[in-house]
């Protein structure tokens, strides 16, 4: 789910889906991530790049945090008065969450996110990751 604040057109919250890619490096994880929703007459895309820092948070349960830069395109919805243009924007970002094994390789993934770009957003996702 994706709370927006001051994003011009859209008013309520949109579900989103993606998925993000990373590896290590000799201090952090680098991620790159791409979002999406078509729906309440919204569309939305972000795509951004990420440093990871992972770290225990018990025997079962990782914990991390990330610090970012987001690009958005979005397109707000549509009324009887006003239409909306294709917009674009940079941003920044800061979020954390946890990881939870279910096999070797599967894990639960949970994340919250505070985004300053467009306007003010948090989003909160929930879905698998695969280890390879």
């Amino acid at each position: 789910t994706y709370l927006p604040y001051g994003v011009p057109g859209v008013r309520e919250n949109l579900p989103f889906w993606g998925f993000y890619l990373s590896h290590p490096t000799s201090v952090i994880r680098v991620e790159y991530g791409f979002m999406t929703a078509h729906a309440k007459g919204v569309d939305y895309m972000i795509g951004s790049i990420d440093g990871r820092a992972d770290f225990k948070v018990a025997d079962f349960i990782e914990g991390y945090i990330k610090l970012g830069l987001d690009y958005h395109r979005y397109q707000g919805k549509p009324t009887t008065v006003r239409t909306y243009p294709l917009m674009q924007s940079g941003g920044s970002h800061l979020a954390f969450g946890g990881i939870i094994p279910l096999t070797e390789d599967l894990c639960l993934r949970n994340e919250f996110k505070l985004s300053r770009g467009v306007g003010f957003t948090l989003y909160v996702g929930m879905g698998f990751l695969y280890r390879f």
